[in-house]
């Protein structure tokens, strides 16, 4: 599954770049007006950004996913090393679709 989300990841980053801060504030408003949560993360898992619903998933206690020091953690290592990858393939798609 998560590799289905690369597209997703890469064209996160295509808009982060395109329309900056507000239009990610202004789409995690909205999405969190319907009760989910948006966040954007770096390559290293690093979270960049997230609205109110991801940030109070990341706080609840015992989510398979959290947000400590910065960084969005999940329970077990190898799904982590697994969202991990994920991360890094989508900055790599991104590149490559920037490139073009």
């Amino acid at each position: 599954m998560i590799d289905e989300i690369g597209p997703t990841l890469a064209h996160a980053l295509t808009l982060r770049v395109q329309f900056g801060s507000r239009t990610m504030e202004q789409t995690g408003q909205k999405l969190g007006g319907r009760g989910i949560g948006w966040v954007a993360v770096a390559g290293t898992g690093g979270l960049v950004w997230a609205n109110d619903a991801a940030e109070a998933l990341l706080a609840e206690p015992g989510s398979a996913i959290s947000g400590r020091q910065g960084a969005l953690r999940l329970v077990h290592p190898l799904q982590m090393r697994e969202f991990t990858a994920a991360l890094q393939r989508a900055i790599r798609q991104w590149r490559a679709l920037a490139r073009t």
